[in-house]
């Protein structure tokens, strides 16, 4: 069942997609901002999917997901098979692919993710299955510089003209 449209935030009250209390605040917080698009767990698409609104997967996909400014969430009942960018990721389903994110990568206790994953931030619940490469992005923004040290003085100063030389016996 394939369900697009506008929802209020008492929609992920009723159904928590199999996630984490967190998780599903996150969710609840990006369904509150526009529209999502649900692919209910009989549906199963093999293509490539792009979006401008955030996508719930509880069926099963195959092929490429692009969701460049909003949230891809992998249900619990989801599964998919594709390479993924999107602005964040929340995966409590099967998910074998590549994922890209602006972002944040959560994977849930429940999912089992197999893949290679490329994110400014990543958070793995306790319980969660992943066999990844994990590349972790620096933020752009460039960092405070300290402000430069002042050399060190070395001490009072020493007229050496009056410091006595040894005097070493000849022999």
């Amino acid at each position: 069942m394939l369900t697009m449209g506008k929802r209020d935030s008492n929609d992920f009250e009723r159904a928590d997609f199999g996630m984490s209390s967190g998780a599903a605040e996150t969710a609840r917080g990006a369904a509150t901002t526009g529209e999502k698009t649900i692919i209910g767990e009989h549906l199963s698409i093999e293509g490539t999917i792009r979006a401008s609104e955030d996508v719930v997967i509880e069926g099963n996909v195959k092929g490429t997901i692009e969701i460049k400014s909003s949230q891809l969430t992998v249900g619990s009942k989801g599964k998919v098979e594709a390479d993924v960018e999107a602005d964040s990721v929340v995966i409590g389903g099967r998910m074998i692919g590549n994922v890209t994110a602006k972002n944040k990568v959560h994977v849930l206790k429940n999912a089992d993710f197999s893949g290679q994953i490329k994110a400014k931030r990543i958070a793995v619940e306790d319980g969660a299955f992943v066999k990844a490469s994990i590349e972790l992005e620096k933020d752009e923004k460039p960092q405070q510089q300290a402000a430069p040290q002042k050399p060190h003085a070395a001490g009072p100063a020493v007229d050496l003209s009056k410091v006595q030389k040894p005097e070493f016996a000849k022999g």
